[in-house]
């Protein structure tokens, strides 16, 4: 494959870096040109949309219902043990 072979269609689209790698230096150089130029300077990271702090009221909440989460079956299965009668 040669320079005048490689069409501009063939340039215009997704060309994978595994068929650069391996193509002649001419071919290679070719579609090295036709990559998007990307910044040279760092670019800032967009801001986070910023969160309000959980209210009182919902860590309140979150700690019961991991205590029922938790407790509750240790409840039924006290609840379930046979009770015996004394002799």
């Amino acid at each position: 494959m040669t320079v005048l072979d490689v069409s501009d269609t063939l340039l215009a689209d997704a060309i994978s870096p595994e068929l650069v790698l391996v193509s002649p230096p001419q071919v290679a150089r070719l579609a090295r040109a036709h990559l998007p130029t990307f910044p040279t300077h760092p670019v800032p990271a967009s801001r986070k949309a910023e969160r309000s702090s959980p209210r009182r009221i919902e860590f309140i909440a979150a700690y019961v219902v991991c205590l029922l989460v938790t407790l509750g079956p240790l409840g039924f299965i006290i609840l379930a043990q046979p009770i015996h009668a004394a002799p």
